[in-house]
């Protein structure tokens, strides 16, 4: 299990560096129009990440801990050579040099298989955690635009739809790097671990005590629980609502073309926006009340509408 995600790991080494410099740049930068409380939310996710790296790093401390301790304190035969691990070896070990030679080989396996499931954990949780931090400061940026009570000119809205279009651009650019990295390993390593729980429990019905398989059960098991809690946090949050869910629901989109000609637009018309019309030729997006029938799709399709075209300020 470990091999197979080391090689996952090793494989996709060029996109983990891609989405760490993601990451360290703050994933989009909005210069003046970043508020306080989008700050305050990238340094939660900062201080998240710190505390779950913390709790990893006492499982990994623990993993390795009882690793190398289990097999000499449960499981020690007086007279006999007691390795960390049971196994085959090319030669009989009956002298300090053999057996040393065997310890160094189970340290090397300890600490790489151990290290390369702790950073694995680590960077997964890490890639979720920023991942909700950033939906949650583009839904602020268009709440800044379409629930602000600030008097804005036609060209500022403008300039601020600009920035989150490309800060959406940049969160999905993320995501899919992150699919692309974490999407196997994320299910090879759950699996694993069920599997080894699944040996422990088996083996603790044979002469070994409760007390020498709980030490190596207990690492595996938290792994478990970290994942199901950043899971369950994912969810509670609603990712899948961040950016659709607030007030603007309830206004209207209109788009001003060059030619004079004013057609209103609203999300309640389907794909009309972009199939209909197009943004090819639009100049300028203004907002009204008005009533919207259907969910946050639709502000994500317009969203990525002015992803795919440029909207320009009226230039007439």
């Amino acid at each position: 299990m470990i091999i197979v995600c080391i090689l996952f790991m090793v494989k996709y080494r060029s996109v983990y560096s891609e989405i760490d410099r993601i990451i360290k740049s703050g994933v989009y930068d909005y210069g003046e129009d970043f508020t306080e409380e989008q700050q305050s939310i990238c340094e939660g996710a900062n201080k998240l990440v710190l505390k779950l790296g913390k709790l990893l790093t006492i499982a990994f401390i623990a993993t390795v801990s009882t690793s190398l301790t289990k097999q000499t304190i449960f499981r020690r035969k007086p007279g006999s050579w007691n390795t960390l691990f049971k196994g085959w070896t090319p030669f009989v070990i009956n002298t300090w040099p053999r057996y040393l030679i065997v310890f160094i080989v189970h340290i090397i396996m300890i600490i790489n298989t151990s290290t390369s499931g702790y950073l694995l954990v680590l960077s997964f949780l890490t890639f979720g955690v920023h991942l909700v931090a950033q939906l949650k400061s583009l839904r602020i940026a268009l709440q800044e635009i379409f629930l602000s009570e600030k008097n804005q000119s036609e060209e500022q809205i403008l300039a601020k739809l600009k920035k989150c279009a490309a800060h959406h651009a940049e969160i999905t650019r993320f995501f899919n790097l992150v699919q692309v990295y974490s999407g196997s390993v994320s299910g090879v390593l759950p699996i694993g671990s069920v599997g080894m729980i699944c040996t422990f429990l088996y083996d603790m019905t044979g002469e070994n005590t409760v007390e020498a398989s709980f030490m190596v059960i207990l690492p595996e098991a938290s792994l478990i629980t970290t994942y199901a809690l950043i899971g369950q946090y994912i969810t509670n949050e609603e990712v899948n609502f961040s950016v659709g869910k607030f007030a603007h629901l309830s206004l209207r989109y209109r788009l001003v073309r060059p030619t004079g000609v004013r057609p209103e637009i609203s999300t309640a018309d389907d794909d009309v926006l972009e199939e209909e019309l197009g943004l090819e030729g639009v100049r300028s997006v203004q907002v009204q009340p008005g009533r919207s029938n259907r969910g946050h799709a639709d502000h994500l399709h317009f969203l990525q509408c002015i992803e795919r075209h440029e909207i320009r300020g009226n230039e007439e």
